[in-house]
């Protein structure tokens, strides 16, 4: 079955939002030293800012069961700032988690991501994991919320698998052909980790197969797609989509 409706990334307003606003960075920005934290580390650029403004508006309009602690996860987490930007708005919105999950292939990503969370008393019942995907969990491990700010960027084969054998920040970018080698073995493996009420928010480019990966979702998850915001930057579109039954 394919999906009904396909994205198109040409201008149109009424029904895909595009974000010209140049807000301030959050404060938890001020945390980083930026001779040093991101050395091996992705920094936070306009794909960041831009899931983080999507969550933050989409999060308001979740109707969350104010009884149930929910179980999310970031894969990718990087530098943290979305996580801890998630995790503020959580509290802001009196939603009670019951586990979130900052997962890295990079070490360095891993605890340069606990040590802003901690810093700014978010971790109660925050989980920091270095792992590819979502390699560490078991195969039921369900998760209520999934974010990813995926590596989109289109490189060579070689590129992308030195990426995945380093585990530096290359990781963070290098995405092989189309930028969507590990979006697809995301695809592959959220099989078992959602149910009928998971929310995924997934950032992808233009450059991304981004029709099969939408088709995908639909085909075997049945998750239709949104689209929260839209940005251009330089040479690259970017859109944060977000995928639920």
């Amino acid at each position: 079955m394919e999906a009904k409706e396909k994205f198109s990334w040409e201008y149109s307003p009424e029904k895909y939002p595009i974000d010209t606003s140049k807000n301030p960075l959050p404060i938890f920005y001020d945390f980083y030293d930026l001779s040093k934290d991101f050395q091996n580390v992705y920094e936070p650029a306009e794909d960041s800012f831009l899931l983080i403004d999507s969550l933050d508006k989409e999060l308001e309009q979740i109707k969350f069961d104010k009884n149930k602690k929910i179980t999310s996860i970031e894969i990718g987490c990087g530098s943290g700032l979305v996580s801890c930007c998630y995790l503020s708005k959580l509290k802001e919105l009196n939603i009670s988690i019951l586990n979130h999950y900052c997962v890295d292939i990079n070490k360095d990503a891993i605890n340069l991501t606990q040590n802003l969370i901690k810093n700014y008393n978010l971790d109660d019942n925050v989980n920091f994991i270095e792992g590819d995907l979502l390699n560490k969990f078991d195969k039921n491990k369900i998760f209520d919320i999934i974010i990813f700010n995926p590596p989109y960027v289109t490189t060579s084969n070689e590129e992308y698998e030195r990426a995945l054998k380093e585990k530096d920040i290359y990781a963070a970018w290098a995405g092989g052909k189309k930028g969507s080698e590990t979006i697809n073995r995301f695809v592959d493996e959220i099989k078992g980790h959602i149910n009928e009420n998971s929310i995924i928010f997934l950032l992808l480019s233009k450059e991304n197969d981004y029709q099969t990966i939408i088709n995908n979702m639909k085909n075997l998850y049945d998750m239709k797609c949104e689209i929260l915001m839209r940005k251009q930057f330089k040479n690259e579109r970017l859109a944060v989509m977000k995928f639920s039954k």
